[in-house]
Formats: structure tokens, sequence, C-alpha cells
């Protein structure tokens, strides 16, 4: 199954009872399809090529933590809760499988996977204060301090560009029906992402 870095999960293992509850949770749930089909377009070379992300791991967990935030976001308007949840723990496995993956030792896993898991609720506050704040400018300011982390040779045109994108993913989530957010679900191709993958 593709994940997020080529392999990236703080991972609080429960134990016990609550480990089956979890399992069960999950499988009644599509958490997984939602969560790599986020990793999947966070994978595009789209990103990488037109956008400006550098196509490093750093690069890599910035994207799938900007479409992670925005699904859960729109989740979470439509009033389930408990996806949020359910998607973050999916994502902790995967951030601790990758790092696993890429080498990185049993003792430091846990410790990395929590800055990564704390790393990745401060982006998604940022990012839905973006959407409640339905600015373009906003946007660019987050995706600056996040997406780009602070990065003064950022072009100008990566940031319009990733916040034309982010506002057209949100807009083209939420035309979807209740329904469309299961086992199959597919991420909505919407422009300039959509424009250049068929170029």
């Amino acid at each position: 199954m593709t994940n997020s870095m080529e392999g990236f999960s703080h991972h609080r293992e429960p134990e016990g009872i609550m480990s089956s509850m979890f399992e069960l949770f999950r499988k009644a749930k599509p958490f997984e399809p939602l969560y790599f089909a986020c990793v999947e377009r966070a994978r595009a070379p789209w990103f990488y090529l037109h956008a400006g992300i550098p196509d490093e791991i750093a690069g890599r967990f910035e994207l799938v933590a900007l479409h992670v935030s925005i699904m859960i976001h729109e989740l979470e308007r439509r009033g389930f809760r408990d996806y949020g949840y359910g998607i973050t723990e999916i994502m902790y496995k995967d951030f601790d499988r990758s790092l696993r993956e890429y080498g990185v030792g049993d003792l430091s896993v846990g410790k990395k996977v929590r800055g990564m898991a704390e790393a990745f609720f401060g982006r998604a506050k940022a990012y839905g204060q973006a959407i409640e704040g339905q600015d373009d400018g906003i946007w660019c300011e987050a995706l600056h301090r996040n997406l780009f982390r602070d990065d003064d040779q950022v072009k100008q045109e990566h940031l319009a560009i990733m916040a034309q994108y982010a506002v057209a993913l949100l807009a083209a989530l939420r035309s979807l029906d209740d329904g469309d957010f299961g086992k199959d679900f597919a991420m909505p191709l919407v422009a300039p992402f959509e424009d250049s993958s068929r170029s």
C-alpha cells in the first residue's frame, strides 16, 4: 500500500480491549481510503515540478498535512466528528512505518512521530483558520509559514498557485455528497492541478 513518505504515525498503540475496539471502529469507517487518497495526491509530481515544493521528506510531509487538514475540516463540517480521530490514527501509523523504513531506530521513532504529530496539529489549526477566513491572503500566509516553512526565497507565484489549489480542492470536496466519502473515495481533480496533469 502506498505510504506518505514512500514509506512515514505517532501511533499510541492501544492495548488489549482498546486495541480491539479501535480495529472494529476503523474497519467500520473508510479511514484508510480517505487518508491514502490524501497521500496519493500529495505524491503527485505536479507539486514538485510546478508549485515549488521540495521533493524531499519535509516537502512530502507538508503536502500530506495540507491535504489531511482540508479533508478533516470538511468531514467535521459535515458532522463526521469521529473521522478526524480515525484518519489521524491511520496517519500516525503511517508515519511510524515510514520512519522505520528510513532506518530510524526503535528508540527514536516514538519521539520523532510525536514531533510530527505536534507539527501536524499546528498546521491543521493554521489551515482551519484559512478555511474559515475565506481569504486568499490568509491562505498565502498559512502556506508560506507551513507548507513553505517560512522560506524567504519562495516565489509568489508558487504561493498563489497553492492557495488557488487549496481553495479549489475545498470547494470540490464541499460539492460531494456524504456518500462519496467512502471506501471508493477519489480525490477530486481541480485547477490548476487538473490543467497541468492533463497537459
